[in-house]
């Protein structure tokens, strides 16, 4: 059973998914958020598909309160395993754990970011994680824990990009320079991060922006008749039409196809990072805080592994907009899906 919530937990849990197909295995999906859209996108949710739909969320738990007995499904269900990612906040993966741990069902927590493990509810019996640092870290929360290193899932070997995006990024590379794309989260943080991004965009000459909230936030209400999208919308308006869009669905194409991508610690720094694109972490008080609250974590890691640099004052991003050396990059391996599955599987 996969149980997930959102994108970057989704780019873990489907390939691993699709692979447990293809080598016979029974497959039970348990959703919500973004990652529904991901795993019907792959063809999971298809008449012919031989994985079963258990439940799909709300994509805004926020707006569409539910509630979904775990221990009662495990116990009807009864998979062999769970396979849980982890995001912020916590729900249905941090539930279906606690529900398996109490069940005695083996529990795989997939880590799509660092220290994902440091506040998860339930105890995995394998975690299933990036890299060395992250490695550390997971042992720190479980000591004498079975790690496995599968790779980072936002580092993309190759990618399939539509050929109206590269025209589009290319045109605005033409038009005016340097083409950057914001990523935002938390819309408390992404609101301090863009005010900093603003004054740095002041002193920085031949530019474009692409403004790129988290979907699920960026529809939500910022107050009765006004969406954050809007807000932040007009709070680059003074930027005329260096403000730009591109219709793009997933962002890993814009970080990819982008001069630099910029941002708190969205996953899209280390897709960025990895395709020798500039990727910067904006610093604040308030990203500080929430980082520590995902994951214990002081420290944005994509910087601490040298691969992105970090602002916490306005500045010319000129300079700032170059890859990081191969030497830090090299620490970046792309998720093989192949091996989170061996782990599933010696617990069968």
């Amino acid at each position: 059973m996969f149980v997930s919530r959102d994108n970057g937990g989704a780019k873990m849990s489907v390939p691993t998914a699709k692979l447990a197909l293809d080598r016979g295995h029974e497959i039970l999906i348990v959703v919500e958020g973004l990652a529904a859209d991901r795993f019907q996108e792959a063809g999971f949710f298809n008449y012919d598909s031989k994985a079963k739909l258990v439940f799909k969320g709300p994509e805004n738990q926020k707006e569409i309160s539910f509630s979904v007995e775990a221990h009662s499904v495990l116990v009807k269900f009864r998979p062999d395993v769970v396979v849980a990612t982890r995001s912020v906040p916590d729900s249905l993966e941090s539930i279906f754990g606690e529900a398996a741990n109490t069940l005695g069902i083996p529990l795989v927590l997939m880590e799509d970011y660092w220290g994902c493990c440091q506040l998860y509810k339930a105890r995995p019996d394998v975690v299933v994680t990036l890299d060395e640092y992250a490695r550390e870290l997971a042992e720190m929360s479980y000591p004498n824990m079975r790690v496995i290193i599968a790779g980072n899932p936002t580092v993309i070997e190759k990618m399939s990009i539509p050929d109206e995006v590269e025209r589009r990024v290319e045109e605005l590379r033409s038009q005016f320079g340097r083409v950057i794309v914001f990523a935002g989260g938390n819309p408390q943080e992404m609101t301090v991060e863009l005010q900093l991004l603003i004054e740095c965009l002041k002193l920085t000459e031949d530019w474009c922006l692409i403004s790129r909230p988290h979907p699920t936030i960026a529809k939500s209400d910022k107050e009765p008749g006004l969406k954050w999208a809007d807000y932040w919308n007009g709070m680059l308006s003074q930027f005329g039409e260096h403000i730009v869009s591109v219709d793009c669905k997933l962002g890993d194409a814009l970080a990819v196809l982008c001069d630099a991508t910029i941002s708190g610690f969205s996953l899209m720094l280390n897709t960025a990072a990895y395709a020798r694109r500039a990727a910067i972490s904006l610093e604040t008080e308030i990203g500080k805080q929430l980082l520590f609250q995902s994951g214990g974590l002081t420290e944005v890691p994509i910087v601490k592994l040298g691969c992105a640099q970090s602002l916490k004052e306005p500045c010319d991003l000129g300079p700032f907009i170059r890859s990081a050396d191969e030497i830090s990059l090299a620490k970046l391996k792309p998720f093989d899906p192949a091996i989170a599955l061996k782990a599933i599987e010696s617990l069968v």
